[in-house]
């Protein structure tokens, strides 16, 4: 699950960031899949160039990279497919 504390959430490089992030949101600079695959990939790159190839550290990236879209799946992708077999019915 993505939760941290409240504590970690307020750290001001964790707020640049999300700030950062949400400004290119709404200005158009983030798009598409590919700008957040991109931006994706590249901190998960980083992540481990920081912290040295290990396949710890490779592994620590693509099980936040796979738990997140889990999460995102259940908590947003479920409910939307659960609300559009509703409304048009289910598939027979």
């Amino acid at each position: 699950m993505p939760y941290i504390s409240d504590e970690d959430r307020k750290r001001p490089e964790m707020v640049r960031l999300l700030r950062a992030i949400d400004k290119a949101v709404e200005a158009g600079v983030i798009n598409c899949r590919g700008d957040m695959n991109y931006i994706t990939f590249f901190m998960g790159r980083r992540y481990v160039d920081k912290k040295g190839e290990s396949y710890h550290n490779h592994s620590d990236v693509c099980a936040a990279l796979n738990d997140c879209a889990e999460e995102y799946r259940r908590r947003f992708m479920n409910p939307y497919e659960d609300k559009k077999m509703e409304e048009n019915g289910d598939v027979e």
